[in-house]
């Protein structure tokens, strides 16, 4: 008999004619089982039927079917019929940025620009040096200023140590008369050139200090009180308040309305305010 072809649904074939003498036994059929490759390469279990023609030829056939492939898998059906490409689906959003690359080589030197515009002409040097004479200038003044009140502060230590042998001490003030007899004003720059102030009695032992030193002549001092940028009440020079009085009866009390600004010590002890135009004697504390 020929060989089997491999396929799916064999085919009949037919066997060579056999001459025999009479009649031949039809024989049964003959059932058998059989395996198969794919071109694919895929193996498949066949059953097949292997039966006797009808006719006075001695031939067999055999009917094959497949059953199912020796890996237990079902043969591939035909492919389905392409669909259509479908609408383009909303634009994505947009992703993070990547890594930063590495830089690039440098680029050429590129060539030299035109030159820029003429500047502004600089100052001679004759200039230069006239600037400089001029701070010289004033530096020497500025200079001859601090000596000049260098040499006054020093005159007036002096001044104020050779008072101080014929002064009184109470506690860390020493009052010292220094003979001269001035309006409010002066009488103030007096004392600020010596280093201090005018007297300011702020007890009743400074008081009679005061009143020890006042001159011979003019029996009247001006007291560093007054109200001329506190009106209408008394202060220090410094403008703080009082904390020690000592005012004659009635006083301070502007008398006949006039602006008694400054105030004074009587021969008495005693304060009275007064204009401050006339002359008293100067008592400093230092």
């Amino acid at each position: 008999m020929a060989s089997r072809e491999q396929s799916g649904q064999r085919e009949l074939e037919e066997a060579p004619d056999l001459q025999a003498d009479g009649p031949l036994p039809v024989p049964a059929p003959h059932a058998f089982r059989d395996t198969v490759t794919s071109p694919e390469g895929r193996k498949y279990i066949v059953h097949c039927l292997e039966v006797p023609r009808a006719d006075e030829i001695r031939s067999t056939a055999s009917l094959c079917i497949t059953l199912h492939s020796a890996s237990r898998e079902s043969l591939p059906g035909p492919p389905g019929p392409q669909e259509r490409t479908g609408p383009s689906g909303p634009k994505g959003e947009q992703g993070p940025p990547g890594p930063q690359g590495r830089t690039g080589p440098s680029g050429p030197k590129g060539e030299q620009g035109p030159p820029g515009p003429k500047g502004d002409k600089g100052d001679s040097g004759a200039s230069a040096l006239e600037s400089v004479k001029q701070q010289i200038s004033i530096l020497d003044s500025r200079l001859l200023t601090l000596q000049t009140s260098l040499d006054t502060k020093v005159e007036g230590l002096k001044k104020a140590f050779a008072l101080l042998k014929n002064g009184v001490r109470i506690g860390n003030k020493f009052f010292v008369s220094t003979g001269d007899q001035a309006n409010y004003n002066d009488a103030i720059n007096i004392c600020a050139k010596l280093g201090g102030q005018l007297a300011t009695p702020q007890n009743a032992e400074e008081n009679a200090a005061v009143l020890k030193l006042r001159g011979p002549f003019f029996t009247y001092v001006w007291l560093g009180i007054n109200k001329i940028k506190t009106k209408p009440i008394f202060t220090y020079i410094n403008n703080r308040p009082l904390t020690y009085t000592n005012w004659g009866p009635g006083e301070p009390n502007n008398f006949m309305g006039r602006d008694e600004d400054c105030a004074e010590m009587w021969d008495t002890g005693k304060w009275n305010d007064s204009i401050c135009d006339g002359l008293r004697s100067v008592i400093c504390e230092i």
